[in-house]
């Protein structure tokens, strides 16, 4: 699934929710939990569809109204070549934010969104969410700290790039993935699922998709990982961490 080509149809499902899963919220926001009040909300307020397999989301310079949610489903996110190519800059699973700065500065989208497969997006439209904000403290508070949080991401990411070799950013990345995928927030994965194709993940880390299977079979073979088709099972959580140039304690205490 997810490493074989983009669809250009998608099969039909089910109708949209009218509401989203409070896990899938509490994963957008920050500590401490939002409570029921804050869930109503946050569903009252947010626009839910599905997307096709393969369509855009968002287009690189389209106006943006509201902030835009993935909240199942895998989307990558970057920007066509002169000849009309998709190029992923970056990929993202569900739950997590497509675009959550642009409708608040009032710009266009910096970047075009793409599904992989059949996605549900949902859209807070920021004049409403500002609305609302002004007069509710506590979810003006968990949407600061969500907001912080995806600056803190991208920072991490950016200095992986500018600043580790091509192992260590992919120690990175499979470290962030264990952390991002965990059922348990205090715990960690010890099994990653890959929902995107190989040179997306290639193009992510900023390497070729050979010098990613290279990597990865070096992983393997010094029993830091192992790779099952599409799962990759961390064997050595200590050891991809110091790949990483991560420090355990501090990564778990950022979580």
């Amino acid at each position: 699934k997810p490493l074989h080509p983009v669809p250009l149809h998608s099969t039909p499902i089910a109708a949209a929710p009218a509401q989203i899963h409070d896990a899938a919220w509490h994963r957008l926001f920050a500590a401490p939990a939002l409570m029921p009040r804050e869930l109503a909300a946050l569903n009252a307020l947010a626009q839910v569809e599905r997307v096709a397999g393969g369509a855009a989301v968002f287009a690189r310079g389209q106006p943006a109204h509201a902030l835009v949610i993935l909240v199942q489903g895998d989307v990558s996110l970057g920007q066509h070549d002169i000849k009309g190519r998709f190029r992923a800059e970056r990929n993202v699973h569900g739950p997590d934010w497509l675009d959550v700065s642009s409708a608040w500065l009032g710009q266009p989208h910096t970047m075009a969104a793409q599904t992989v497969d059949e996605a549900l997006v949902a859209r807070l439209p920021v004049h409403t969410l500002q609305a609302r904000l002004m007069h509710d403290a506590a979810l003006a508070r968990h949407v600061i700290g969500g907001l912080a949080n995806q600056v803190r991401a991208l920072m991490d990411t950016h200095r992986d790039l500018v600043l580790k070799a091509a192992p260590a950013r992919l120690a990175s990345w499979l470290y962030r993935q264990c952390q991002m995928q965990a059922a348990d927030p205090e715990q960690e994965a010890l099994e990653i699922q890959l929902h995107h194709r190989k040179r997306d993940m290639a193009s992510e880390l900023a390497i070729t998709p050979e010098t990613l299977s290279r990597l990865m079979a070096r992983f393997s073979r010094s029993g830091v990982i192992s790779v099952n088709g599409y799962a990759i099972r961390v064997l050595d959580p200590k050891a991809l961490a110091h790949l990483a140039g991560i420090e355990r304690g501090t990564a778990s205490a950022r979580k």
